[in-house]
C-alpha cells in the first residue's frame, strides 16, 4: 500500500464508547471537501485520482507549499473545506479559502488531536 496516498477516513459509529470523551465538532461549511497529502497532492470526492477542477487552485497552491516546505509529516493528510468557489452561500471576504477540519495519520489510520491539527494548519484551524 502506498502510504503517501490519503485513503478515505475510517468509519465508525458513535455509541456508548464516546460517553465522557472530549470531542471537537467542526461546522460544515458550504464548500468542497478535499484532502491534501504531505507530498503535495489534492484529492476531492475520491482518492482514486487528483482534483482537476479550477476551483481547487487555492488548495493546490497550499499543497505545493506544504510539499516544498515539508510542513506535513510523511503519511499525514489534511482534510479541508475549500471555499474558493461559491456554492449556495457567499461568505464574502474570508481569511483563507481553505479551512482545515481534520488531520489523519495514514499509517495508524488515526485522526490527530485537535491541538495537533491546529498546529499543522498554522493555528486557528484555517489556512
Amino acid at each position: 500500500r502506498n502510504q503517501s496516498r490519503c485513503p478515505p477516513p475510517p468509519r465508525g459509529a458513535a455509541g456508548p464508547g464516546w460517553v465522557g470523551v472530549e470531542s471537537v465538532v467542526t461546522e460544515k461549511l458550504d464548500g468542497g471537501n478535499c484532502c491534501i497529502t504531505s507530498d503535495g497532492r489534492v484529492f476531492a470526492r475520491t482518492h482514486s485520482k487528483e482534483a482537476t477542477n479550477p476551483w481547487f487552485s487555492a488548495a493546490k497552491g497550499v499543497a505545493a507549499r506544504v510539499a516544498r516546505c515539508g510542513a506535513l509529516p510523511a503519511g499525514v493528510c489534511l482534510f479541508c473545506e475549500n471555499l474558493e468557489a461559491v456554492h449556495s452561500i457567499d461568505y464574502g471576504l474570508l481569511p483563507s479559502p481553505l479551512f482545515v477540519i481534520a488531520a489523519l495519520d495514514v499509517p495508524s489510520m488515526a485522526f490527530l488531536t485537535w491541538p495537533d491539527t491546529e498546529a499543522l494548519a498554522g493555528g486557528g484551524g484555517g489556512g
